[in-house]
């Protein structure tokens, strides 16, 4: 019997090896190609002359050292995180922008630019939109009501540079304890659509009412004419003091109204909610 492999035998065996062969070559190319793509980085850290606070940190391609490459973060004086994001051979990729605060002011990804600016007190006062330059996505600008919160007074949604919605505030109605803006949004169709959006200022949770864990939502029915005659309504209650600060708040609103006020007829129930933290 013959022990050695035929021709037509080793022909076999080649045969029935060559896809493994092939994937391990393919494999090893591959990883070969990966590790000859990945750049040399060097780590650099930069402080602050005189307090030796860190100023930056990032890493740079080797022996380019003005290449920035990979992830960067910037410091203030005060130690803060200033601004932080990713590089890509130089190339700014991505990043945020802080101010001493903590919020944003800038952010950029996927080559959109979002850039924020704020009231004293903090609050959002705009958002901006653009991508490569161009306006894209919402713009907003807000203002301040008596109590400090900001509400929407203008958006324009642009898609492909173009306006495909405009949203303007007719009237913010300070009640106290809460604002009502009133919002006209119309599309590039010319459909015109009106809706309210509530913004409530700092509610008061009474110690009584947190005590004897008292949760849920306090309903309050509002009526405004065109003459400005003004009315509310409790739909129900929770008890422990907590509608007594909507009471008197309402009432002082009500006696502000006057008649020489442009008012538009409004009817509508607005949703407070107690949930123990």
């Amino acid at each position: 019997m013959n022990k050695h492999p035929t021709t037509h035998s080793k022909r076999c065996l080649y045969k029935r090896y060559l896809p493994v062969r092939n994937f391990l070559l393919i494999s090893l190319c591959l990883m070969s190609l990966l590790t000859f793509g990945q750049p040399k980085l060097k780590e650099v850290t930069e402080y602050y002359p005189k307090t030796k606070a860190i100023k930056s940190h990032y890493f740079v391609v080797k022996p380019k050292k003005e290449l920035y490459h990979g992830k960067y973060e910037v410091y203030d004086r005060s130690g803060r995180l200033a601004e932080k994001g990713y590089f890509n051979f130089g190339n700014k990729t991505s990043y945020l922008q802080f101010n001493s605060k903590g919020y944003i002011l800038k952010e950029l990804k996927d080559s959109v630019l979002t850039q924020h600016t704020y009231f004293k007190n903090g609050a959002l006062r705009s958002t901006e939109v653009t991508k490569n330059g161009k306006a894209a996505g919402t713009w907003k600008t807000y203002e301040l009501n008596e109590c400090g919160k900001s509400f929407l007074i203008s958006s324009t949604e642009y898609h492909d540079k173009e306006i495909i919605s405009k949203t303007e505030s007719i009237g913010n109605l300070f009640l106290g304890v809460f604002s009502l803006n009133t919002l006209v949004t119309q599309n590039s169709l010319g459909h015109v659509d009106t809706s309210y959006v509530i913004t409530h200022c700092d509610i008061i949770y009474p110690t009584e009412a947190q005590r004897n864990q008292i949760e849920g939502t306090l309903n309050i029915k509002i009526n405004l004419t065109s003459n400005c005659d003004f009315t509310y309504e409790l739909l129900n209650t929770l008890g422990y003091g907590i509608e007594d600060q909507f009471v008197s708040n309402l009432e002082l609103a009500k006696e502000r109204m006057t008649m020489s006020e442009n008012c538009k007829e409004i009817n509508l129930t607005i949703p407070t909610k107690f949930q123990l933290q």
